[in-house]
């Protein structure tokens, strides 16, 4: 459908370019008419595939949606992006991004991203495979139950803003360490989508155990599923040695 639009949107543009508009003044209207046939077109296939969905896809949408962004600033980024496969969801709210498999999305709702509704939002979604890390330091199993419960009972949502401290993360690897600092409801929120997909391995990379302070993505993963993985980002410039914190998970 998007290909054939192309096609008869440059066929008929190069035809109108040929024709003298001052004579033909209204030539341009055939083409506005043209796109805006093929826009209800497209948006009647979306509408069908929404429809087509089943609950194991509607599931898997609610639950990587979670990864979103609030900010109305950054409306790409307040959707769920379909990969061109078809195969993979992928949410960002630029300190989260979760990325997972997901039963085979029909092709008009991919290379597309979905708001809250599952209309689509007009825009480029961001190169997120840009951030994702090539290497890794270290890998540790970890309990992803227990931690969403030792979360959940710090009752951070009836905090006030000066008691949400954040959760620190250390990390260990023989005689080498790094500490990472990260926002708590950020934390909760990657850990539930883990444990959706069973991601139970979390990594840090290289150079930050060589600094001893996490300033890259922390991911979770699972070796076993491929392509599915979670980047939750760390406060880069709060010192770590002086920072209150609600509660430390070693690794």
């Amino acid at each position: 459908m998007e290909s054939l639009q192309k096609a008869l949107e440059t066929i008929s543009t190069a035809i109108f370019d040929e024709l003298p508009s001052d004579k033909i003044p209204v030539a341009r209207d055939y083409l506005n008419e043209i796109k805006a046939i093929f826009t209800a077109c497209g948006r009647a296939a979306i509408e069908k595939a929404v429809k087509s969905l089943r609950k194991e896809q509607l599931k898997a949408f609610d639950v990587v949606k979670k990864a979103c962004s609030k900010d109305v600033c950054r409306y790409i980024l307040n959707g769920v992006f379909v990969e061109k496969s078809g195969d993979f969801l992928v949410a960002t709210s630029g300190m989260i991004l979760a990325r997972i498999a997901c039963p085979k999305f029909p092709e008009a709702l991919r290379a597309k991203t979905l708001r809250d509704d599952l209309t689509e939002i007009d825009g480029q979604f961001p190169r997120y495979e840009q951030v994702i890390p090539k290497e890794f330091a270290l890998s540790k199993k970890i309990n992803v139950s227990e931690m969403l419960r030792t979360i959940r009972s710090l009752g951070i949502s009836k905090l006030k803003k000066q008691d949400r401290h954040p959760i620190s993360l250390a990390f260990a690897n023989g005689e080498k360490s790094a500490v990472a600092l990260v926002n708590p409801e950020h934390l909760r929120i990657t850990l539930e989508i883990a444990a959706f997909r069973g991601l139970n391995e979390i990594c840090i990379v290289p150079e930050d155990l060589e600094r001893g302070k996490v300033f890259n993505p922390i991911c979770l993963r699972n070796e076993s599923l491929a392509g599915d993985i979670l980047l939750l980002m760390p406060f880069r410039f709060r010192d770590v040695a002086e920072e209150k914190t609600l509660a430390v998970f070693e690794f």
